[in-house]
């Protein structure tokens, strides 16, 4: 028998979302940026309105 889900139906979004930003989390520290555009530093100036 062959079940369509891998943990379960609600839990399967939430585990996809959470490897992805992890994911994405990973490469950024990997990979180095520029000073002040850090994703967490973009996303707390656009929240605050600053540039």
């Amino acid at each position: 028998m062959q079940y369509p889900y891998l943990i379960s139906r609600v839990i399967d979004p939430i585990f996809g979302i959470g490897m992805g930003v992890a994911s994405y989390y990973l490469y950024e520290k990997r990979h180095g940026r520029e000073e002040g555009h850090y994703l967490n530093q973009l996303i707390a100036q656009k929240f605050r309105g600053s540039k």
